[in-house]
């Protein structure tokens, strides 16, 4: 297997598993965005910055864990960084919701409405 072969392989499963998710729970996922979208994505920067680590390694882990050699996966690790980075990191709030439910499962919905009520909190 090529490291392309490798990483297409990642992401299509990242893919599958994310359209999953929002067959099931669509209603949810997008009252989630809106709720995102009515504080910013600024707002949570420290969250999404987190979940986007989490997607990069676990991409990069099932990539790499494809290959054998050392520098093979040291770049299936690299072309995960970068395809997070196009579509994760850089596409917008949906894509970062979907992130954080792909890496945290449903729970990222409560994780992220507590995010949204610490930065939305009136101060005393």
């Amino acid at each position: 297997m090529t490291v392309d072969e490798a990483v297409n392989q990642a992401t299509e499963g990242y893919e599958r598993r994310v359209a999953q998710f929002v067959e099931a729970h669509g209603d949810l996922i997008a009252e989630v965005v809106a709720e995102v979208e009515a504080v910013g994505m600024d707002a949570l920067s420290d969250f999404f910055y987190d979940i986007t680590d989490e997607v990069k390694d676990g991409l990069g882990a099932d990539a790499s864990n494809l290959l054998e050699s050392e520098d093979e996966q040291e770049e299936a690790l690299d072309q995960a960084e970068g395809w997070v980075a196009d579509n994760v990191s850089n596409a917008g709030v949906e894509a970062n919701v979907l992130a954080a439910i792909w890496s945290r499962n449903m729970e990222a919905v409560n994780d992220i409405r507590a995010e949204l009520a610490a930065v939305t909190k009136p101060k005393a």
